[in-house]
């Protein structure tokens, strides 16, 4: 299983096919969130999804996609779907050629309406039977596309989004088009993480639903209500080899929940590094204190995006389970925090 730092180095690299033949590398690192009080750098890129969500109703998936998931290359074909529907119509076999713009030779079918073989040359059998290729159904791709533009998206989300937008002419220059459009906001990291990456879900499964755990759960009636039994009461019993989520707290002593574009604070998650630790001198010499790194997408980091960072505990209260933070490396102003920690099971 990837570590948080891993799985956001998966965003910071990602492969994007071009529709004339290249392949560019993207990074995905800026901070998107939903909501009218959002700082205007962080707000949704509401032109560039209606220009996106238009294109797709209009399109439909109608270029072969190349998605890099850890298990490895995943590729989706339009010609693969018409093929599937033909043969669920009771129709004649589509007889497709031409080469796929990933490189490999032409898929064969037979001409009498039977399946065949519907695999690129040079592809073996098990590679084909373990889903390198599939068709455009496997996942609901106006909901992926619609997460991505919010701040939701998978590394795999984007590399769809960017690869489409790319062959509509809605996206010469990729990188540019993801630095104004995409990117992500704390629960859509952590959220993401903990589905795909610690749960094993894969891509299509966009992990969508309150009580999902996914990228659009709530801090409160999502994350902290299912990890409340494993609250801390004492930074000394944080095991820096374990995981664990730190939910900002309010005035009030209760999470944030988030994703109301009303509430004063939209509320933070961060999740932390297994192994990560280090020790840091304490006034008091008969003391130790030590930070754990955490990973985290924040607007408080200049540059704002996915950033790693150090929190060291600077108070707590075993009784309500609150903890004062300082986020080491943080922008004046966004350095103190409140917090309830839990262990990630």
């Amino acid at each position: 299983m990837p570590t948080p730092s891993e799985y956001k180095k998966r965003y910071e690299n990602i492969d994007v096919p071009l529709a004339d033949g290249r392949t560019v590398p993207v990074t995905i690192n800026k901070y998107r969130l939903a909501g009218a009080k959002v700082q205007l750098r962080a707000r949704v890129n509401a032109g560039a999804r209606t220009d996106f969500l238009q294109a797709l109703a209009k399109h439909g998936i109608d270029t072969p996609l190349r998605i890099d998931t850890p298990n490895g290359i995943a590729r989706v074909d339009p010609r693969v779907t018409q093929h599937e529907d033909a043969l669920k119509k009771r129709q004649r076999d589509l007889l497709l050629t031409g080469s796929l713009s990933t490189g490999v030779s032409d898929l064969h079918l037979s001409g009498l309406g039977g399946y065949r073989d519907v695999r690129p040359l040079g592809v073996r059998r098990l590679e084909f039977e373990l889903g390198s290729r599939m068709n455009t159904h496997v996942t609901d791709w106006s909901l992926l596309a619609r997460y991505a533009f919010a701040g939701k998206g998978s590394p795999e989300a984007c590399q769809v989004v960017l690869q489409l937008a790319n062959a509509w002419g809605l996206a010469t220059n990729v990188q540019a088009y993801a630095d104004s459009a995409l990117g992500l906001d704390c629960n859509g990291f952590v959220g993401n993480y903990l589905w795909h990456a610690k749960n094993g879900n894969p891509w299509t499964n966009l992990g969508l639903g309150n009580h999902d755990l996914g990228p659009d759960s709530p801090i409160r009636s999502g994350f902290h209500d299912h990890y409340q039994r494993h609250l801390l009461d004492r930074w000394e019993s944080l095991d820096t080899k374990k995981m664990y989520v730190m939910m900002e707290v309010g005035k009030d002593g209760m999470v944030i929940n988030g994703g109301d574009p009303s509430a004063s604070s939209p509320g933070h998650i961060v999740i932390t590094e297994p192994n990560g630790r280090a020790d840091r001198p304490d006034k008091d010499p008969k003391k130790s204190s030590f930070a754990v790194k955490v990973v985290e997408a924040t607007g408080g980091h200049t540059p704002e995006g996915l950033w790693e960072s150090w929190y060291t505990c600077t108070g707590s209260n075993s009784r309500t389970k609150i903890f004062s933070v300082f986020r080491e490396s943080m922008d004046a102003g966004h350095q103190k925090m409140e917090v309830k920690i839990a262990a990630v099971s």
